[in-house]
């Protein structure tokens, strides 16, 4: 990529029914330019459990965890444009991976939104904050761990006065780009 802070973004293609082939393309975008993007913040998984996407035209593997975040995340109408790691950085190339990786502060600050991505849980309500906390670490457990904890918020009906969360509808809840920021610069 030509500029230090050229990323790619991910254009997610509107689909009518869930069963529709999940279908994308990239674009290059900079970032000094102010582009319109998301980004996802999620949990790959398993590198090996991958299922297909179309990406410019060809198949293209990906985790089962993205794979899921992308089906849920397209929309019915129009396009979703989208900054996810995973498929926007080559994986293949250590050179753009690392100045990517090196960006990625900006690319966090420079989005419109980040979604959190904490995966499929089945029975979720059932999964206490204790059991969650304490279940073997792996994507499910990971994610249910942050689904019980949000959901503990979420019991009070309060969720929306936390500052790091914006509530968009009773499945979907998003993480502000600034408390990102704040949260990876914490730790």
């Amino acid at each position: 990529m030509a500029d230090q802070y050229q990323i790619r973004v991910l254009h997610i293609r509107a689909a009518t029914t869930w069963h529709e082939e999940i279908s994308c393309h990239l674009t290059t975008v900079s970032l000094e330019d102010s582009p319109q993007f998301e980004a996802l913040s999620y949990v790959w998984g398993d590198a090996k459990d991958t299922l297909s996407i179309q990406l410019k035209g060809g198949v293209f593997p990906v985790t089962r965890n993205l794979e899921a975040a992308m089906r849920r995340l397209r929309m019915k109408t129009e396009e979703r444009v989208i900054w996810i790691d995973q498929l926007c950085i080559n994986q293949a190339d250590i050179v753009e991976k690392s100045i990517q990786v090196a960006i990625m502060p900006r690319i966090y600050k420079s989005c419109k939104e980040v979604i959190s991505w904490l995966g499929e849980i089945e029975a979720v309500n059932e999964i206490t904050v204790e059991d969650a906390l304490t279940s073997e670490t792996n994507v499910q457990g990971v994610a249910a761990a942050g689904m019980a904890i949000v959901q503990e918020f979420a019991s009070e009906k309060h969720v929306h006065e936390i500052s790091c969360f914006q509530l968009i509808n009773e499945s979907t809840i998003i993480t502000s780009p600034d408390y990102v920021i704040r949260l990876k610069y914490h730790f």
